[in-house]
């Protein structure tokens, strides 16, 4: 998701000193446009991001002349989404207290993604880590090929990836270590897609029949499980081979998401089988 990020503000910044005349504003580097400028873009253009959906004229002026004590801003948070217009998301807080300053643009969007009406999250629990009654779930091996959990943390006394300097990220290095987390929202990262436990379980599984159904998609997403290409998002399947991971990853324990996650690639396996 971070390397996502980046890649789009670099794509954004080659195709913009490729450009020659046109319209005012081309060929500009990303970090020369004014938050005007930026919103103009977005509310011009033809966008389905979630950025769009909840970002109105009237929020903006609200919110355009606000600051984060790490000196973050709506600029910041919105700049990718403005230049990328087939982002999903296209809004990413610029540091811990972004949250809470720009909430009225950020909750909308958490709410909205999570498919939660309030935001809340509970204590991390993992489990009892020396018996969690999880076995192999193919021990012939004929299916899934690899698994793999990771979770997101940032630093929280940092700025985050979207304005984060060099000078910073040097600094991060011999600092003490404190991860940033809000009881609200629990672990704290710069997409709000990744939030609460902020952990991402997911399996490369091979389901070449089930990923041919019309409703692969939707039986993945009845099972609060995602389904993308062996390289991640935005990427192909390779001979029926699939990334399935949790989609859920607000509002319950990593207990509960890790388990919800395996009951889900059960009955994905099953369905498989069927056909």
């Amino acid at each position: 998701m971070y390397r996502g990020y980046c890649e789009q503000l670099q794509n954004t910044d080659k195709d913009t000193k490729m450009s020659k005349g046109g319209a005012k504003g081309e060929g500009k580097k990303p970090e020369e446009y004014t938050v005007e400028e930026l919103f103009k873009k977005l509310d011009e253009g033809e966008s389905h991001s979630l950025l769009k959906k909840y970002l109105t004229k009237d929020l903006f002026l609200e919110l355009k002349d606000k600051k984060t004590k790490l000196g973050g801003t709506l600029k910041d948070c919105i700049i990718s989404g403005c230049l990328n217009l087939n982002s999903h998301c296209g809004v990413y807080a610029c540091d811990p207290d972004g949250y809470t300053v720009f909430d009225k643009l950020l909750d909308p969007v958490i709410k909205d993604y999570h498919n939660v009406k309030e935001i809340s999250h509970p204590p991390t629990n993992f489990g009892d880590l020396k018996n969690l009654g999880f076995g192999n779930l193919d021990p012939s091996g004929e299916m899934i090929i690899s698994t793999r959990v990771r979770v997101g943390r940032s630093h929280a006394n940092f700025k985050f990836c979207p304005s984060v300097t060099e000078k910073a990220m040097n600094e991060m290095q011999t600092s003490g270590l404190e991860f940033a987390r809000l009881d609200k929202y629990g672990f704290l990262t710069f997409c709000p897609t990744n939030l609460g436990t902020a952990m991402r379980a997911s399996v490369h599984i091979k389901i070449p029949k089930l990923s041919k159904q019309p409703d692969f998609k939707d039986f993945c997403n009845k099972l609060q499980l995602q389904p993308r290409g062996i390289h991640g998002e935005n990427t192909e399947s390779v001979g029926g081979v699939y990334d399935i991971s949790n989609k859920r990853r607000l509002g319950l324990t990593e207990f509960e998401a890790i388990t919800e996650m395996k009951d889900g690639i059960m009955k994905i396996m099953e369905r498989e089988k069927e056909l």
